[in-house]
């Protein structure tokens, strides 16, 4: 029964070139030769063939057998003659021959691929093996290419010159796909190709690439070649970060920086180097141990204000992609400062601290004349004594605390019952009775981040400011305590608050007998806590992210993102950052401008995903496919040998040879049996 195109199946075998079953009809010849001997007799006279009759009768019969043997024989030497050059193959599994024509080849692009290997890299070996596969087919086969992309247009079969012009246009992406969505996208190619089977040919180093539970359709055959990588050791530059989350012109910041060797090898005299405005501000040379990381950091002076492009650079080889690290580093001029105070509120103290020019930007309004855009600009809000909390100043307090900003509130000593409520409903903030007790502060919480910079040891005997009164302030779940009394009270607590901090003094700075203004604490207190605002700051970005955050500045309506060296696109502004979608596929800056002048630079980084080089055995690979069920086998020949194996893993026993054996042992006969019958 006909099964394709190039295949025709009888019972036991299948012929890969069933047209050349014509030629079977040359079986007519030899009787055609048989039936009608071409040869003239001559006419002897005899006086007496009585003797003859015997002899006759012998020779007839002889001569029969003859050429009934020798007919067999010459049937038998073309018949199998004929087989040879159809080719016939028992068939290797139950996989519909036909999906042989269409044929999909996986070629691994991912950054892993860039070890060396017996070839130049392995990526150049993937593109040589996958070439050789496809030349192992028939000319009439079609092929899928599939890499990590997973582009659309990757679902089309291509005929072979086409394939072969995919493959000069592949080069090595940053994108990663493991092992489910490959077989995914094939299996949908194979539907939307309308094919019952396929057979995917999987040509990788199977770094990340074979999950532990992936799965595949029963006409889906995977075909795993192997590659492996010379180097097993990379190092790579994990990550940065700064934990100050507002940055101010003319400070000292510490990047921290983390660095892995990710192989078996210790790693000595590695240069490192760190770059700021593409000037140089450090070099190191670094020795890392076997699977294992180390974590460094490097004084950063912010001379400038606005945003600060760095690099961080290793020299690692083969693997190359992530031997560098962008980061971006958004620094201010100044930090804007809003106190809103009450009636009874001392504002001396925050005016001295912070109207200092060049440092912050200080405005002062009260509770009765608060101005809308200046408090929605503000890094840091105080609120200093205000005795009516309205739904107006409530709004623009949790506003701040939301995305990020500290709000600082000084309790009054009167607050009214409906007040106190509505400071436990809308901060959480509950607050007992009003204890008059001059009371000291004998507890500070050194491992606060607020006090982090501000002692250089432990110190001893510290001298702590005194409280003339204070509001009981009970505990919650997530808040700390800054400052205590000796009977544990609060003097200074800080509640976690959305994505910002509220930090409650208990104690009013006009109450008599409150010496926290005048106390050396008030300073880094409320400087740090001013420094603190906003989120810890994300000097980075991974290539792939579909959404970064919103900057600080407003955003016109013509916004575009931009680099040098990759093009423009249109983000969009969504409510929770600004949306890229897939634009961003290479490392490096993008500049964010709006109405043509730049608010804003983004640093990208690939993906680490590729950095970890260990081969993973054979065994693991098979273990994984066997234990899911999965249709597979290893290709491990190359170069003439791989034609071999695909036609083995294709067709199964092939038995032309057998065929061309048989016929030649029949030809063989033949000379033997003439040679008998003339004797």
């Amino acid at each position: 029964m006909p099964i394709g195109s190039n295949y025709y199946l009888w019972p036991l075998m299948i012929f890969q070139s069933p047209n050349v079953l014509w030629a079977l009809s040359l079986l007519a010849i030899p009787i055609i030769i048989h039936l009608f001997q071409f040869k003239r007799y001559k006419q002897l006279l005899f006086s007496d063939v009585s003797l003859f009759k015997e002899v006759q009768s012998r020779s007839q019969t002889k001569n029969q057998l003859k050429h009934i043997l020798i007919l067999l024989t010459r049937m038998a030497l073309i018949a199998f003659a004929v087989l040879a050059f159809a080719r016939p193959f028992i068939p290797a599994t139950d996989t519909n021959v036909a999906s042989k024509t269409n044929v999909s080849i996986y070629v691994d692009n991912s950054f892993s691929m860039q070890n060396a290997g017996e070839n130049g890299n392995l990526f150049t070996e993937a593109l040589q093996r996958a070439f050789e596969i496809a030349e192992s087919y028939p000319s009439e086969t079609n092929f899928q290419l599939i890499t990590n992309d997973l582009a659309p247009f990757q679902k089309r079969f291509l005929d072979f010159d086409g394939f072969v012009e995919a493959l000069d246009q592949l080069s090595v992406s940053p994108s990663n796909a493991v092992g489910q969505r490959i077989v995914d996208f094939h299996a949908s190619a194979l539907r939307e190709n309308e094919t019952d089977g396929g057979v995917i040919y999987l040509i990788s180093d199977f770094n990340e690439v074979i999950d532990a539970n992936i799965t595949a359709n029963s006409n889906q055959e995977l075909r795993l070649v192997k590659l492996i990588g010379r180097e097993t050791s990379n190092v790579s530059i994990d990550s940065a970060w700064i934990e100050t989350p507002v940055l101010t012109k003319g400070n000292q910041e510490k990047l921290n920086i983390r660095i892995s060797n990710r192989g078996n090898e210790l790693k000595t005299d590695l240069p490192f180097d760190v770059y700021l405005q593409d000037q140089l501000i450090s070099s190191l040379i670094l020795t890392i141990e076997p699977n294992s990381s180390i974590d460094t950091n490097i004084q950063l002076l912010l001379n400038e204000a606005g945003y600060l492009k760095g690099k961080l650079s290793i020299e690692d080889r083969p693997i190359t992609y992530d031997n560098d690290f962008y980061f971006t580093l958004s620094v201010r001029s100044d930090i804007s400062v809003v106190e809103i105070s009450g009636e009874k509120a001392d504002s001396k103290p925050f005016k001295k601290l912070f109207q200092v020019e060049g440092e912050t930007d200080y405005q002062k309004m009260t509770s009765e004349n608060i101005l809308l855009d200046t408090v929605a600009k503000a890094d840091f809000v105080i609120l200093n004594e205000v005795e009516k909390y309205t739904s107006g100043l409530i709004a623009m307090m949790g506003a701040k605390l939301e995305e990020g900003k500290n709000v600082f509130i000084i309790l009054p000593k009167n607050l009214a019952s409906n007040e106190l409520a509505t400071l436990n409903t809308e901060f959480g903030i509950e607050l007992g009775a009003f204890d008059s007790a001059r009371l000291s502060v004998v507890q500070i919480n050194l491992d606060d981040e607020v006090y982090a910079s501000v002692f250089a040891e432990q110190p001893e005997n510290l001298n702590l400011p005194r409280s003339g009164a204070h509001w009981v302030l009970k505990q919650k779940n997530g808040s700390s305590n800054l400052m205590s009394f000796i009977n544990s009270d609060a003097f200074i607590t800080r509640f976690p608050k959305g994505k910002g901090n509220l930090f409650v003094l208990s104690s009013p700075l006009s109450e008599k007998g409150n010496t926290f203004s005048q106390h050396a604490l008030f300073v880094p207190t409320l400087y740090n806590a001013a420094l603190l605002a906003g989120n810890a700051s994300e000097i980075s970005n991974t290539v792939g992210a579909v959404k970064v955050d919103l900057p600080s500045a407003a955003l016109g309506e013509m916004l575009k993102m931009t680099a040098n060296d990759s093009g423009t696109f249109i983000p969009t502004v969504a409510y929770d950052g600004l949306y890229l979608g897939d634009q961003i596929n290479t490392n490096g800056f993008f500049d964010l401008l709006s109405e043509n002048k730049k608010v804003a630079t983004y640093a990208f980084n690939f993906v680490l995903s590729e950095s970890n080089i260990k081969p993973i055995e054979s065994e693991a690979l098979t273990s994984i496919l066997t234990e899911n069920g999965i249709n597979f086998r290893f290709i491990e020949k190359s170069g003439e040998q791989l034609k071999d194996e695909i036609s083995k893993a294709d067709l199964g026993q092939e038995l032309w040879v057998w065929a061309v054996a048989i016929a030649l042992l029949f030809l063989i006969i033949e000379s033997i049996l003439i040679k008998v019958f003339n004797r």
